[in-house]
């Protein structure tokens, strides 16, 4: 007897990882570095917090159809010098994929091992953001002070510049969506959705979700000039490293990028994955 099609709610897939998320987490940010569940809670919430950026590559592409259809080549306009030094990193990443696949397909279609096809640049160059920022954090975690202090303090800093760019290139698809029925919100109602459950209202949820990304990089953006400039205060002076440098800071930054992280989710509601089992194949298609 053939069994029916099978649908899985990536919004409920989501939902339950990021439970699981935060209880690595706590791991993290409640125990020091050198414990032994601190270790396990790193190696926990490392693998979820991939399986979390693997998956918002599917909202992802979906966006990037949509965009490319509005927009044409271009996927990012310019708005000003603020925007070009942002962006330049991102924008940079995007245009050396999108050379490459070019370069690639050409070479492979002259030497007939495949038909050149369209490699989707944003979910690629995504792809290795996400994986930079990934090994990055691995490093930053299990290089503690007790093994060498400026190495452990070197790779928190790759992972902040990393960390940045990450939060451009998905910002960046944001602004690409305007004039697509999004609706302005105020920053206090911005705010106020850190605290507040979501409506049934998905053009509104969409503005406050986008809201709360850019109220988050700003305080990353804070945050990441403080610890760049407590690093350089400490290195230049005998002053000893700080409890604030050491343990906090890091800790801050791993909540702020948890409630980003929670941004990304959301886009996962009203996607669904339907299997449907084929008996004479006896396989599973998607």
């Amino acid at each position: 007897m053939a069994a029916g099609p099978t649908t899985v709610s990536l919004s409920e897939i989501g939902r339950y990882l990021m439970y699981t998320l935060f209880i690595a987490a706590m791991f993290i940010l409640l125990l020091p570095s050198s414990n032994d569940f601190a270790k396990i809670g790193v190696a926990l919430y490392t693998g979820i917090y991939s399986v979390i950026l693997a998956l918002y590559s599917i909202p992802l592409f979906f966006k990037s159809v949509m965009i490319s259809e509005t927009s044409g080549t271009s996927n990012f306009r310019n708005e000003g010098a603020l925007y070009t030094i942002l962006n330049f990193v991102p924008n940079m990443i995007i245009a050396t994929v999108n050379f490459i696949s070019n370069i690639t397909g050409r070479i492979l279609a002259a030497t007939r091992l495949r038909k050149s096809s369209q490699v989707n640049t944003l979910v690629a160059s995504y792809g290795m953001v996400s994986l930079a920022k990934v090994v990055l954090f691995v490093s930053f975690a299990l290089i503690t002070n007790d093994d060498d202090s400026s190495v452990h303090v070197k790779a928190f800093l790759d992972y902040l510049a990393v960390n940045m760019i990450f939060h451009r290139l998905i910002m960046n698809a944001d602004a690409s969506m305007k004039g697509r029925g999004i609706e302005q919100i105020s920053i206090m109602d911005g705010l106020k959705s850190f605290f507040q459950k979501h409506t049934r209202n998905a053009k509104y949820e969409s503005a406050r979700m986008r809201l709360r990304r850019t109220i988050l990089f700003v305080l990353t953006l804070i945050l990441s000039f403080s610890f760049i400039f407590s690093t350089f205060q400490i290195y230049s002076s005998t002053t000893k490293e700080s409890s604030l440098l050491k343990g906090f800071l890091p800790k801050l930054f791993i909540l702020t990028d948890i409630e980003f992280l929670k941004t990304l989710s959301f886009e996962f509601g009203g996607i669904d994955t339907t299997f449907i089992n084929d008996c004479d194949d006896s396989h599973s298609k998607v």
